[in-house]
């Protein structure tokens, strides 16, 4: 049993030594092996890295925006005079703009107010319903000037 497997490693050595060496620095092929490994690393690594940027970024703007800027209530008067109210209380004036979707499922308006744009959509689920055809009736009529 011993002298096979000692007759194994000698012909495994022997094989060994005689293969080019694949990560040799003398090697040009294995510098380039190992330039490629790194370069593959180095981007796996920076792609990584980018996937949870983007993901902190989504998930800030997202789940974690709850500053001054972000809008509070929309309020629409009796004149049809749109205002936006943000969470600081700054109330800005704000004109619908013409391109509008207005379906008894689902409306979506484009408001401007303090150098921005902002759509928003609404629903059944979001508006009670009584709202909610009130405002399609105001937007339909609107639409209809």
């Amino acid at each position: 049993g011993n002298v096979r497997l000692v007759a194994v490693a000698d012909a495994f050595r022997e094989k060994a030594e005689n293969a080019p060496m694949v990560w040799g620095l003398d090697n040009s092929t294995g510098i380039f092996h190992a330039g490629m490994f790194l370069f593959r690393s180095i981007f796996f690594i920076s792609f990584l890295f980018c996937i949870r940027i983007s993901f902190c970024i989504f998930f800030y703007r997202t789940c974690l925006n709850k500053t001054t800027t972000a809008i509070d209530t929309l309020i629409l008067d009796s004149e049809d005079n749109w205002q936006v109210k943000m969470l600081d209380g700054t109330v800005y004036p704000a004109e619908l703009n013409d391109n509008l979707f207005v379906h008894p499922c689902l409306t979506i308006i484009c408001l401007h107010f303090n150098h921005r744009r902002q759509f928003f959509i609404f629903t059944s689920e979001i508006l009670d319903t009584g709202t909610f055809r009130r405002l399609r009736v105001r937007l339909r009529f609107r639409v209809g000037e």
